[in-house]
């Protein structure tokens, strides 16, 4: 139990802000307000910035791909992409989501790609939590 504690609690705070930076880094990215990073990258400007913003911008996806695949999978990644689609849909049904607006189904798309980031680099503290087993890394590929 001491190994549990060792890192500090986790509770919703921090899954909230897990979900707060991956929300961050996701619409940074790409938004559909026209103010992102792929925005930036399609204005006329100097390539040496965007260039190097978009080596970081990719080291940082890859890193939290990894993590979020090594911990939930593909089976984990499709369930929480499906449960963002079923709450979605449910929000359309009662008329609060216009999914004919393409704005609406970009923005979507990202917080459900942020949500499935967010899931994964929480689910191993809360699958702790609940059960007391710990996720280790078996080998390092």
């Amino acid at each position: 139990m001491a190994a549990l504690q060792k890192n500090g609690p986790f509770g919703p705070g921090a899954a909230f802000t897990r979900l707060l930076l991956s929300l961050f880094l996701v619409l940074a990215t790409y938004n559909p307000s026209g103010r992102s990073y792929w925005h930036w990258l399609l204005s006329d400007g100097g390539t040496g910035p965007k260039l190097l913003v978009g080596l970081v911008l990719v080291a940082i996806y890859v890193a939290l791909v990894i993590a979020t695949w090594e911990v939930i999978g593909f089976t984990g990644m499709f369930l929480t992409a499906a449960i963002c689609l079923g709450g979605t849909l449910l929000l359309a049904d009662f008329d609060l989501l216009d999914l004919a607006d393409d704005t609406t189904v970009a923005l979507l798309l990202c917080i459900t790609f942020a949500i499935v980031i967010a899931v994964g680099l929480s689910f191993s503290f809360v699958f702790s939590r609940v059960t007391g087993i710990i996720h280790t890394r078996g080998s390092i590929h």
